[in-house]
């Protein structure tokens, strides 16, 4: 949550907390959906988070790679980047 002092404190699921300044940070409003409901929605930035499943494939991955205008981030386990390269 936001503090009073305009930190702002993240608690991940493995109990390490970080916290940002925001004053020093700049951070928007972002929304998260799964790559099926993306489909046909254009953004201007669109980050993809691959998670290691088997439901993941070329076809997917083409679909969340082409929902931006702009600016486009991939982050993946290396086991799920391989996945993809080799389907």
């Amino acid at each position: 949550g936001v503090q009073n002092n305009s930190e702002l404190i993240v608690r991940f699921d493995s109990g390490e907390i970080k916290t940002v300044d925001t004053n020093e940070t700049r951070i928007n409003l972002g929304y998260a959906m799964t790559v099926h409901k993306s489909q046909g929605i254009t953004k201007s930035r669109t980050i993809h988070v691959g998670e290691e499943t088997q439901l993941n494939n070329a076809q997917l991955f083409n679909v969340a790679a082409t929902r931006h205008t702009h600016h486009y981030d991939f982050y993946s386990v290396e086991s799920e980047y391989e996945a993809v390269k080799q389907s």
